[in-house]
């Protein structure tokens, strides 16, 4: 329960005031020091339901217990396909009992690389190489802007991947099959009745192929894919309640299987266009039953499934109803490659297919109806060069400048998230008003910047969870002055950016996440020697645990506490920490990223029976 009158009933020992980031030799000194009120940008409005959420009120009133960390099973075998940079051991060996552990800077640099993937088998005689590239995913790599004049303009979307992806098509021959989106997708599907068309991305010529889902965009998108696969494999699901298991039939039958059909159909026509010899890469959990129909329209094809977020235990994918997880692991099963960007994803799907698909174990592979599915880890870094570019525009410099007239002296705890409710922003608001709470020395030394981007606000519970938070940030305005935060929501990237290069301490506690890129941007971007304080249960924990300090995303106590040793400690230490997470924030740049799968898938394919 958290205390809103009179002095903290405790107190832990705590650094001396001025010890730490504030004597750090890169710290501004001499600005003026300027007071902060918290600002709050409106969020989109509601675009349909109005439910209110009883976990997200309780956080946010300070009478919810504590959370329960899980500790990562230990996984068996190691798959290929990781590349350098991950530690020996098992992550629940790295992440046990690390509350208020501080690892000493010497012990950094002896981290063991990862294993290797072996070389791409070679491929028997009278089998082809790949001449093409199929990519299919929910969000397409192309944004269609209309000018004065009212003509069309493609313009590449935001993102290392995307720009990894489209280099790649730029050098064979390849298709990006994506749905429509928005009003200009679909127009663009409709005058080219679902076929490819040629787009120029900054110089690279690009094939698209948008398809319109029409009215089952909704139930795809909003029902099916954003709620119930996200709350699934993100573990969000209030289990009292949640999922009712009531109103699952339609959109599942009427929207998210029709839709995956109809990717599905269109990546085997881009396969067709290119002479049936591609290989196939379909991304993420929108697209779960999509390799099915691939499989079916080109039974040799090369498939690959690559899914961004963590993967489920078998426990909590089973509060699904059975047909959709019947659909969801028949989907994936029918590829020859499945992926994750984490080990601890990757053995967790091996699980849940031999518990629930009846899948039998062979080695990291599974086999499943006479075929042989493999399941590998791939890490996915950042891409430094297009990461700083970007953030050496004159936009990031001038929001700089008022990052820095508002910060004066005192250090900068960031944090830069979608407010997705995986992002638990919540509790680390609550870690933050408890840090200010138990160690008041902090309280004329710290300000909060937390650059949030409203996240789909259509879903109920979203909506919730953001007001829950706006509470949360005005009562610590309340309790301690508007010095101490400016919680910010809206869609500031430049300021995002701005505040990566200039953070003390960058906090990302998700609840789980399949990677959390922003922790390997910060790491990249950061010009202060900044710290890290990152949830055990992110995916790039496996990369970048041993020099951040480390959190149960769950333990409110334990995060303000990991808040204090960040801010507390000593600049050869932070130096340490901070090269080391610059080093493995890059590993697995995309362009390497993608390369290593399509080696595995290679391989795999190689290794079918004649």
């Amino acid at each position: 329960m958290v205390s809103l009158d009179g002095p903290p009933p405790w107190r832990r020992p705590s650094a001396p005031a001025g010890v730490g980031v504030l004597c750090h030799p890169r710290a501004r000194r001499g600005v003026a020091q300027r007071t902060q009120a918290c600002r709050f940008v409106s969020a989109p409005p509601p675009q349909r339901r109005a439910d209110p959420v009883r976990a997200a009120a309780a956080l946010a009133s300070g009478r919810a217990a504590d959370g329960c960390g899980r500790r990562p099973r230990r996984r068996r075998d190691r798959p290929c396909g990781g590349g350098p940079g991950r530690g020996a051991g098992s992550p629940a060996d790295r992440h046990r009992d690390r509350r208020r552990r501080v690892r000493p800077a010497g012990r950094l640099a002896r981290r063991r690389p990862g294993r290797q993937c072996p070389p791409p088998a070679r491929v028997p005689e009278g089998r082809a190489v790949s001449d093409g590239l199929v990519i299919a995913s929910n969000r397409g790599p192309v944004r269609w802007e209309i000018d004065a004049d009212g003509r069309r303009h493609a313009r590449k979307g935001a993102g290392g991947l995307v720009t990894a992806l489209t280099g790649a098509l730029a050098q064979e021959p390849g298709q990006w099959v994506s749905v429509a989106l928005d009003t200009n997708d679909r127009e663009i599907a409709a005058e080219h009745h679902g076929k490819a068309l040629s787009v120029d991305l900054e110089g690279t010529t690009t094939q698209v192929r948008p398809i319109d889902v029409g009215e089952r965009f909704e139930g795809y998108y909003d029902e099916v894919s954003n709620r119930w696969l996200w709350f699934t494999v993100h573990d969000l699901w209030g289990a009292p309640y949640e999922p009712s298991g009531v109103g699952w039939h339609d959109p599942w039958y009427e929207a998210y299987l029709p839709a995956n059909a109809q990717v599905g159909q269109a990546a085997a026509e881009a396969v067709d266009d290119l002479g049936g010899n591609a290989d196939v890469m379909l991304q993420d959990y929108h697209l779960c039953a999509a390799g099915r129909h691939v499989r079916r329209a080109h039974p040799k094809a090369r498939l690959l499934h690559y899914l961004h977020t963590p993967w489920p235990t078998p426990r909590m994918l089973g509060r699904l109803p059975d047909p959709v997880v019947s659909g969801v692991l028949d989907g994936l099963l029918a590829n020859d490659v499945v992926a994750f960007s984490s080990p601890r994803w990757a053995e967790r799907f091996r699980e849940t297919a031999q518990v629930a698909a009846g899948a039998a174990r062979d080695g990291d592979a599974l086999l499943v109806d006479g075929r042989r599915v493999v399941v590998a880890d791939f890490v996915l870094g950042v891409d430094t060069d297009a990461l700083t570019r970007r953030a050496d525009a004159d936009d990031v410099r001038a929001a700089g400048a008022t990052l820095d007239e508002q910060r004066g002296d005192r250090a900068m705890l960031v944090r830069a998230d979608r407010t997705d409710l995986s992002k638990n922003i919540l509790r680390g608001l609550l870690a933050y008003e408890r840090l200010l709470e138990t160690h008041p020395e902090w309280r004329e030394r710290v300000w909060h910047y937390a650059n949030l981007n409203a996240s789909r606000q259509g879903v109920p519970e979203y909506r919730a969870y953001l007001q829950a938070c706006q509470q949360v940030a005005e009562r610590i305005v309340e309790r301690f002055g508007e010095a101490v935060l400016e919680f910010s929501v809206g869609d500031d990237y430049p300021a995002a950016l701005a505040a990566l290069q200039r953070y003390d301490v960058l906090l990302t506690n998700p609840v789980i996440d399949g990677t959390n890129l922003v922790a390997k941007e910060g790491a990249v971007l950061n010009e202060r020697d900044g710290a890290l304080v990152l949830s055990r249960n992110a995916g790039a924990c496996d990369v970048l645990g041993d020099a951040a300090v480390t959190v149960n995303p769950y333990d409110v106590e334990s995060t303000a506490e990991a808040l204090h040793t960040a801010l507390s400690l000593q600049p050869d230490e932070r130096t340490a920490r901070a090269h080391q997470l610059r080093r493995q924030a890059q590993v697995g740049p995309p362009g390497e990223w993608l390369a290593a799968q399509r080696a595995v898938l290679r391989n795999a394919v190689a290794e079918r029976p004649a």
